[in-house]
């Protein structure tokens, strides 16, 4: 041994579980038992969606939010 430590590191990507979107927040649970929220003001289309705009998407393979038929109202 040369006196040097090694570390290997293993990250692994948790995907999402379950988006909700409030007037105030977007969130998401994720498989690993962690939840994330970000202010809605973040996403200006969304933000100005309607609610039922705003349930109308689908979570992709990769774990990201997307819209369905087109995306959220530009306004």
């Amino acid at each position: 041994m040369s006196g040097t430590l090694s570390v290997v590191s293993t990250l692994a990507v948790a995907r999402i579980l379950r988006v909700t979107v409030t007037d105030d927040t977007l969130a998401a649970d994720l498989e690993d038992g962690r939840s994330i929220a970000v202010p809605i003001g973040w996403y200006p289309r969304l933000s100005y969606a309607t609610p039922a705009e705003r349930e109308h998407f689908e979570i992709s393979g990769a774990g990201w939010r997307q819209p369905v038929g087109g995306g959220w109202a530009a306004k």
